[in-house]
């Protein structure tokens, strides 16, 4: 069997209106994690394209699988949505965060 591969996004609401747009930034540093059925876990950090995969050796992955996100460790950044996708099969999901508040 193969080996599984989830991915996320991470961008940040430049705008403010709640939606991922082409104009939202990715974010640096946001924590991406996949956890399946069974409870197997993997992740990664975001790139400077706000992407990170998680990585399932061997595959054999059970749905359903969560996708959570975090922000960035010691930032100030807030999920304003989702921070939590559970998937009944596919392997993405975007995540929204706001700007920190000055």
């Amino acid at each position: 069997m193969g080996d599984a591969f989830f991915f996320g996004r991470a961008f940040v609401d430049t705008n403010g209106n709640g939606q991922i747009d082409l104009t939202d930034s990715p974010l640096k540093g946001a924590v991406f994690t996949a956890t399946d059925a069974r409870g197997a876990s993997s992740g990664g950090i975001t790139d400077d394209q706000g992407r990170a995969t998680a990585w399932f050796p061997g595959g054999g992955v059970k749905y359903p699988v969560t996708l959570r996100s975090r922000p960035p460790k010691d930032s100030a950044y807030t999920v304003i949505g989702p921070s939590e996708v559970v998937l009944q099969k596919g392997t993405s999901a975007d995540f929204l965060f706001a700007l920190p508040t000055q």
